[in-house]
């Protein structure tokens, strides 16, 4: 319990700091837990997913964002590959033909991205919920 004005202002100032602290390592956790989740339903070990700071590598697709770029607090989730797209297992693609009117084959749709996510959503916003609640509570 705080007494006095001095030690309310101390731990009121106080509150900023650690909010911001316990969000950078929640992203970097849920960051972490989504792409080693993704990184199990690949369809190929060539697709590289990864999570950084900011903005993806060039040539990266980019799968995505969190957070808000102006607080600098943006974590970007991408896919990259060095000879195809990797939206190309994400999404399919239609039958493709040459020139010539030749059959080359299509990619079936074996999406790794957004079911993933669709079934992390609720605990990664739960656990970020949690620990911003904790370091309030414990400043």
């Amino acid at each position: 319990m705080v007494q006095g004005l001095k030690e309310f202002n101390r731990r009121w100032t106080q509150i900023p700091k650690l909010v911001r602290q316990a969000a950078i390592e929640t992203l970097e956790m849920n960051a972490e837990e989504l792409v080693a989740a993704m990184r199990a339903v690949l369809p190929l070990d060539e697709i590289e997913i990864a999570w950084t700071w900011g903005t993806p590598p060039k040539g990266a697709m980019t799968l995505g964002k969190v957070g808000t770029s102006d607080r600098g607090l943006l974590i970007t989730v991408y896919a990259r590959a060095d000879d195809f797209n990797p939206a190309w297992f994400e999404f399919g693609t239609g039958p493709r033909f040459t020139r010539a009117g030749r059959y080359t084959g299509q990619i079936p749709a074996s999406p790794f991205f957004w079911p993933t996510y669709r079934a992390k959503k609720r605990r990664l916003k739960s656990r970020m919920t949690r620990n911003i609640t904790k370091a309030i509570r414990n400043a």
